[in-house]
């Protein structure tokens, strides 16, 4: 979830239903937080099993070839940057090396 939508407050729920937070009652201020959280374990305890249940008319969308080719491209080269960075610390750490022997 992104913070502009833990933020949204959603205009079909009124602020004075149930219990608040806001309360002086303490009581009424933990039955809140309870509500509170149990209405978003629901939440997600619904997306994880509907993640887990795939939907019938579901179609699963195949890459067209030029998108294919692009994913590629990228991946080589975050391959290739990676790989490049790898060999610059090796050879900084090679003359390091070189350097810490030289002065003993």
């Amino acid at each position: 979830m992104d913070l502009l939508t833990i933020n949204k407050k959603d205009s079909s729920v009124k602020d004075d239903e149930g219990p608040s937070v806001d309360s002086e009652n303490r009581e009424e201020r933990i039955q809140a937080r309870r509500l509170r959280i149990k209405k978003k374990n629901e939440i997600e305890e619904k997306k994880r099993i509907g993640s887990s249940a795939p939907a019938e008319n579901e179609k699963k969308v195949e890459l067209t070839k030029g998108r294919k080719q692009i994913q590629n491209s990228r991946a080589r080269l975050v391959k290739l940057e990676n790989d490049g960075l790898e060999l610059v610390s090796n050879v900084r750490v090679a003359a390091d090396a070189r350097e810490h022997a030289r002065e003993f």
